[in-house]
């Protein structure tokens, strides 16, 4: 489980484009995380922890870390356990 979290954890860093990464859209401003899971809370918030960790380490911002759970639609396809992690640039207002 942890080997098949760091490349989210990764692909997050390279979206957030922190000072201390290469990105292939450049150095981004503060950014907004979320994470969604079907049931799977627990490990939607170990996910959001390393993921802010790895982020603050590299000098991005992140101002504000959400948390959602898909819909039953989503986790009838994908089943319970699923995780996905969203970077979006928080704007001028979050600063």
């Amino acid at each position: 489980a942890a080997r098949a979290r760091r490349r989210p954890v990764e692909l997050a860093v390279r979206a957030a484009g922190g000072p201390g990464v290469v990105a292939p859209r450049g150095a981004a401003g503060p950014v907004r995380v979320a994470v969604h899971h079907f049931d799977s809370a627990v490990d939607a918030e170990e996910l959001a922890t390393m993921v802010r960790e790895r982020l603050e380490e590299t000098g991005a911002e992140v101002v504000e870390v959400l948390f959602s759970e898909v819909t039953a639609v989503i986790g009838a396809h994908t089943g319970p356990g699923v995780l996905g992690v969203v970077v979006a640039p928080a704007g001028p207002a979050a600063r």
